[in-house]
């Protein structure tokens, strides 16, 4: 019977204390909701990156090396006890022109069937060598059929690796390589690779392979971990050794064969020399057999003819027989000798024939010597094979979405742990003010018999079925929803399929423990503080707290000229200790939380604004041909000049090197020539405080303030750099400028020529125009030697794109925040009215109309409510710096800042979330019954 009236009165108790129970479970939801949601999203993204990596057969290493890897090469690496698979493929940077005529890099990749597979999206896979997948960022399904034509301005080795010029497109994919938008940089054109393409490999006119993938047994392990780092760091050092060895062995093999091949040639060209030498001689021999027989030939006729002048003077004193016969013997001794002649002219012919052949083979034997002496000049010039092993953290779109991930985990580990807490402390209080309020009851229990442990299960019920509900909703809904949202958004980002659901079993058991521990703990230890006091004691209500004099009745001026409701107001503020902490702790939580979402908004808002308006003041980049020299740019200068102004410079990508750290950046080797302007108007050198930084000097650099920090070096360090080529260069930091996007350093061209031994090569040119950048631009990239036009406005909207995706994410923390406030700020005030309702009666018997009533009340609220705001001021500036220290993009600097508007937001709402509260329980106050409240206690 008493269980059964037990049950009766927590279900009445639930009912007629809805609203509070609602808002216990609110909390705990939108608590655990947040605290859940952040704190798996990084789980579930790894998950589906992870589970998309794996699908599409994304390598775990990338082996390059300089002499090329061939097919006995990838049939040594699948020897190796830890490798998997291994695949030969090819990939080139080209300039391609599209069929709207613009030129641009991109990216041709041979087709795979087994690493790095392309996932088809429209169309059809290509089934000749001129057929292409061109990358669904770059080409639209309508766009199928379009042609991409690799342009004459590429290099004669690029264009000798590939069979064909111009490419249809039969389908539109994505490929593993490239998740998000970034596609690379290259030394071509402007540095970046606009999009990539995907051939067969027949496609390449190459013997050997430009790259190799290999996937190993570290694939089974989740990728980011500390298990896949470990094992990759541990096979990238045997990969390391055996290509290297394998390289060393390729050179040897190369070096062997050309040394054959040039002794080979030698023993030729000596034969041949030798034959030429051998045919001479024998020529020489026949003109001087020719010489002799001629000689003989005319002492013949000159004997003939002797012999025919004797004959014809003893022709009266011979027979005639005898003289026919005499005749006929000369006859037959002149035709002799003609035949003899016409043997000497067939020789002299036969002898000038010879000597075209021989000619003919000393020309050759001339080109032969040359080709040799090329041939032993390349092999002098052969040196030993550079190699390269990378990891997956070389592919900029994996890398990102570690860093992405991360940005996440730098929330997710910060925020919503604080947002819990306050969820947390609300609900603990809310349960302490409830149980202390129940006081009565709990003594007429307690007198009517019932235990100790019926009367504490029945609160234990209550608090604990609000937690448990609202953090198993919570959980679950949070789980599922807020890293979805979050996905949403990285969607602009990444090309991935949806992310998948991940249910943490730990999360999940400290979100109840928690929960339960705030809630039932905090019931459990009021009730038993009030066991103590036997049921004559609970029965009757504590006597009211001393009041004090507090700091501003000692202020007369001020004192004086209040009323006596306000007087009391300020008064009850500071009497009721517990109240007022509660209020204080509570609102300043949620204020704090408001100001560091607004925060985090701030800091990432004005990125491009500043970096492409503020430091970099130029609309346009221009990247011209390698060996065009200053003096054959009249007809650009000419055109820049009709509409704005230029200056010159060297661009290329380095690695900077201190302290054991390497940073990739992008050198700017200024020009000083005067034949453009001075690279002072077109960047904005300034520092941290934005005072102005000298130009650097010969032999100084200045770098960006993010990429100093990494490297940990400060004006005065000296920094190396170095080039794709490997030329270095060492400068001491003579300024760390201010910079939000990518890492740079400034060189003076002294310093490079000193080091380099060259002069730099002006491959660059930064453009400002009052014209429209985008159709001066399209003029500028017409001109031949002008191999790719950027607009700055182009690039801003990349990085406003990659911001756009973390602002949302802040809207939502925002959002949440606010939703938290306004149900702390409820759940508090409807507690202040319901544990002063004989209070707030007797007023009405004295005679307060409605508005008095309620202005005694909410003032207290208003003023609890401020109060809670300027704690909130330290809580949320503490926590914004925080969490924006925990938020680290490579490619993004943030400005760590909370805008002045933004604290004046976060006031705004606060107070109207409690203007809100109050005029919703206004109309509670309005339902309080006089005297039923005041005998109460009877």
């Amino acid at each position: 019977m008493k269980r059964t009236a037990l049950i009766k009165n927590l279900m009445r108790e639930i009912w007629q204390s809805i609203g509070r129970f609602l808002a216990i479970l609110a909390i705990v939801a939108l608590g655990v909701g947040l605290f859940a949601g952040l704190k798996v999203t990084k789980e579930a993204m790894v998950r589906t990156g992870d589970a998309y990596f794996r699908d599409n057969g994304q390598h775990d290493f990338r082996l390059i090396s300089t002499l090329g890897l061939y097919d006995e090469d990838v049939e040594a690496f699948k020897e190796l006890s830890y490798v998997r698979d291994v695949e030969g493929a090819y990939s080139l940077d080209v300039l391609v022109e599209r069929e709207d005529a613009s030129i641009v890099v991109a990216k041709m990749h041979s087709l795979s069937d087994r690493i790095n597979k392309v996932e088809l999206l429209s169309g059809r896979m290509p089934e000749k060598s001129n057929e292409c997948l061109a990358d669904s960022r770059w080409y639209e399904e309508s766009q199928i059929g379009e042609t991409i034509k690799i342009t004459d301005s590429n290099s004669e080795d690029t264009l000798d690796m590939l069979k064909d010029t111009e490419y249809e497109i039969v389908g539109i994919c994505r490929s593993s390589l490239y998740v998000n938008f970034e596609r690379g940089s290259t030394t071509l054109g402007s540095g970046r690779i606009s999009g990539f393409m995907y051939v067969l490999p027949e496609t390449f006119d190459c013997d050997y392979y430009t790259e190799v993938y290999a996937i190993t047994d570290m694939s089974d392990e989740t990728i980011y971990t500390d298990a896949y780092k470990d094992g990759i760091d541990v096979e990238e050092g045997e990969f390391k050794a055996f290509l290297a060895e394998r390289a060393s062995l390729k050179y040897t093999e190369l070096k062997t064969d050309a040394q054959e091949e040039i002794d080979d040639a030698k023993v030729k060209l000596n034969d041949a020399k030798d034959e030429i030498a051998e045919n001479e001689q024998k020529i020489a021999d026949a003109e001087h057999d020719i010489l002799e027989g001629e000689s003989k030939i005319s002492d013949g006729y000159s004997k003939l003819e002797d012999s025919r002048d004797e004959l014809e003077a003893m022709k009266a004193f011979m027979p005639p027989a005898m003289y026919e016969a005499s005749v006929k013997e000369l006859d037959d001794a002149e035709a002799e000798l003609k035949d003899k002649e016409k043997e000497i002219e067939d020789a002299k012919a036969d002898i000038a024939e010879a000597q075209v052949k021989i000619d003919d083979a000393k020309k050759e034997v001339a080109e032969h010597e040359e080709e040799l002496k090329d041939a032993e000049e390349k092999l002098a010039d052969l040196d030993e094979p550079d190699t390269y092993v990378l990891t997956r953290t070389a592919n900029i779109g994996y890398a990102c979405f570690e860093n992405d991930s991360a940005i996440v985990e730098g929330i997710g580990n910060v925020f919503p742990v604080f947002f819990f807490l306050v969820a947390a402390l609300v609900c603990m209080t809310t349960m302490n003010r409830m149980v202390e309020e129940k006081r009565t009851e709990v003594g007429t229990m307690k007198a009517l018999g019932y235990s100790e442990a019926a009367i504490m299960g029945k609160y234990l019920i209550y608090s604990g079925s609000a937690a448990i509900i609202g953090c198993v909703g919570g959980f679950l809904l949070g789980s599922w929803m807020f890293p979805k949202i979050i996905w949403n958004v990285y969607g602009i980002m990444y090309s991935m399929p949806d992310i998948v659901y991940v249910y943490d079993a730990v999360l999940a058991t400290i979100s109840v423990a928690v929960s339960v521990l705030c809630s039932m703990g905090a019931t459990y230890y009021t009730l038993n503080k009030e066991f103590k006091s036997n049921a004559a004691d609970l029965i009757r209500p504590k006597a009211p707290t001393n009041g004090k004099r507090v700091f501003l009745e000692k202020i007369g001026f001020i004192w004086k000229r209040l009323k006596f409701t306000s007087k009391v107001s300020v008064r009850n503020v500071f009497r009721y200790r517990k109240r007022f902490w509660m209020m204080v702790l509570g609102v300043g939580g949620c204020y704090g939380l408001l100001i560091t979402g607004f925060g985090i908004k701030d800091s990432i808002a004005d990125v491009c604004d500043c970096q492409f308006k503020i430091i970099q003041k130029y609309d346009i980049t221009v990247s011209f041909d390698d060996g065009v020299a200053l003096d054959d740019r009249e007809e650009f200068e000419r055109e820049v000049r009709e509409h704005g102004e230029f200056a010159y410079a060297e661009t290329k990508t380095v690695d900077v090197n201190a302290n054991g750290v390497v940073k990739s950046a992008t050198l700017v080797v200024f020009d000083k020539s005067g034949a453009g302007g001075a690279i002072g108007d077109y960047i904005n050198f300034m520092d941290a405080k934005e005072r102005p930084i000298p130009v650097p000097g010969k032999g100084e650099a200045i770098v960006t303030e993010k990429m100093a920090k990494a490297l940990d070096v400060e004006i005065g360090d000296k920094v190396l750099l170095r080039d794709p080529d490997l030329n270095e260069i060492e400068a001491t930091v003579s300024g760390v400028m201010k910079n939000y996007v990518y890492n740079w350093v400034y060189i003076a061209p002294e310093t490079f020529a000193e080091q380099r031994g060259v002069e730099p090569d002006y491959n660059t040119a930064f453009v400002k125009t009052d014209a429209d950048v985008y159709s001066f631009g399209a003029e500028i990239g017409n001109l031949d030697y002008v191999s790719a036009v950027t607009i700055s406005d182009e690039m801003s909207s990349r990085i406003d794109n990659m911001m756009e995706s973390l602002n949302d994410i802040v809207w939502v923390v925002i959002f949440c925040a606010a939703a938290l406030a306004f149900i702390v700020i409820y759940n508090l005030t409807n507690i202040n009215i319901t544990e002063r309702l004989r209070e707030i009666a007797t007023l009405k018997v004295l005679g307060f109309y409605s508005g008095e009533t309620a202005m005694y009340v909410f003032r207290e609220i208003l003023v609890l409510t401020g109060f809670g705001i300027f704690a909130g001021l330290f809580m949320g500036y503490g926590l914004h710096r925080y969490v924006m220290y925990n938020v680290n993009v490579e490619a993004v600097t943030f400005d760590t800042k909370i805008l002045p508007m933004s604290y004046v937001y976060g006031v705004v709402l606060t107070f109207l979330f409690a203007f809100i509260v109050d005029f919703v329980l206004y109309f509670k106050l309005e339902r309080i019954k006089m005297a039923e409240s005041l005998k109460s206690v009877e």
